[in-house]
């Protein structure tokens, strides 16, 4: 009887190959999960590239011809990572405005009851297509998905986001492809906690530089106090300046208020502005500033003077401020005395919407030292 002796050298070949497959995907995996582990030390505080190169290596060493990184806010997925298609592309733009309901067999219905992997081999066979849900419907028609793995993004018990790659065919991931996006998961996990970190951090240090601007600047007018007993003027001038530069104004006024009018205690600003300043006293008028804060405002933030309808209607004060000091931005708290109004203190900047982005600071190191002319009379 004649022995096949190819056979066994055939077998053994066939899993000599499937063994060498094994390996060089593993390592694939392994200086990819690196590489991405070196970008998050890289890059503290800014989690975009980490999610691009964590995407991109998804979708390679998966086998995926497209997918998306989501990052869930408490109230919606926004989508920090997208990878894909024309047609993928034109899905995305289809869903980035408005967040489709839906419906309770939808992935990210089901992310949200607590499902840590979503494996969909087809999604035309899936109950959430079949139900109509426009979502995975515009994903199969308009994006060109079949096949679906999708992870969560989870630290502890909190969810974080989730990681979606796509097939265009209908052909599961392997437990291999899903252990490893799993492990992106974990990494992008660890990304967005390096930049909550990082940025309470940050806080924390902003935190400390405003306490110290403002002791700084309560220290000097206090000095200011010390030095001139019963004589406001130097103390009103001191707190303009201290506001200017602790919130980075170009021009500021401080008026004084004694029940029936106001009056300019300290401007800063242009010689063309401060001279209009010295020849027009302050007016209450419907809408202006001054009324607006004897109203019961106490915090006027005007973003952009020239876009104004006092501006436009001619009003002197805001025309002055805007064509003769440059002013653009201003914001504008009350001198406070108890409860009764005793003046006003307005910051501008020559750039428009300058103050936003610090408006909640510049308001709390203004409203904080509003007291002191006031303390130091009674």
């Amino acid at each position: 009887m004649a022995v096949d002796v190819q056979r066994p050298d055939a077998e053994l070949e066939e899993r000599l190959a499937e063994r060498t497959t094994e390996l060089r995907e593993a390592y694939d995996q392994q200086a990819a999960i690196a590489e991405i582990l070196q970008l998050i030390n890289d890059s503290p505080g800014d989690s975009a590239p980490v999610f691009d190169a964590m995407l991109d290596k998804a979708i390679s060493l998966c086998g995926a011809a497209f997918g998306t990184l989501m990052v869930y806010d408490g109230e919606r997925f926004n989508r920090v990572a997208t990878r894909g298609s024309e047609g993928y592309r034109r899905f995305v733009d289809l869903t980035r405005e408005q967040q489709p309901v839906h419906g309770p067999n939808a992935r990210l219905s089901r992310i949200l009851a607590g499902e840590r992997v979503i494996h969909i081999a087809d999604l035309m066979a899936d109950p959430a297509y079949k139900e109509g849900d426009p979502y995975p419907r515009a994903l199969v028609h308009v994006g060109g998905a079949r096949t679906l793995l999708g992870v969560t993004l989870v630290k502890g018990e909190v969810i974080r986001g989730v990681i979606a790659i796509f097939r265009k065919e209908v052909r599961p991931f392997s437990e291999r492809q899903i252990a490893l996006l799993q492990n992106f998961a974990a990494q992008a996990v660890i990304a967005l906690e390096n930049v909550r970190l990082i940025t309470e951090q940050q806080q924390r240090t902003r935190d400390l530089e405003e306490a110290l601007d403002q002791q700084t600047a309560t220290t000097k007018i206090l000095q200011v106090i010390n030095s001139s007993p019963g004589d406001l003027s130097p103390v009103f001038d001191a707190m303009l300046e201290e506001a200017m530069r602790v919130c980075g104004a170009a021009f500021g006024t401080l008026l004084t208020y004694d029940g029936e009018r106001f009056t300019r205690a300290a401007v800063r600003g242009g010689e063309r502005f401060m001279e209009w300043a010295r020849n027009h006293p302050p007016v209450c008028r419907p809408g202006n500033v001054p009324t607006r804060i004897l109203e019961g405002e106490r915090v006027v933030h005007i973003a952009d003077l020239a876009a104004e309808p006092r501006y436009k209607d001619g009003d002197p004060n805001t025309r002055a401020r805007v064509d003769l000091a440059g002013a653009r931005t201003s914001l504008a708290v009350p001198l406070l005395n108890g409860k009764s109004v005793r003046g006003i203190l307005t910051i501008s900047a020559a750039r428009f919407a300058r103050f936003p982005t610090g408006r909640s600071r510049c308001c709390r190191i203004l409203r904080r030292r509003r007291w002191l002319p006031w303390r130091m009379r009674g």
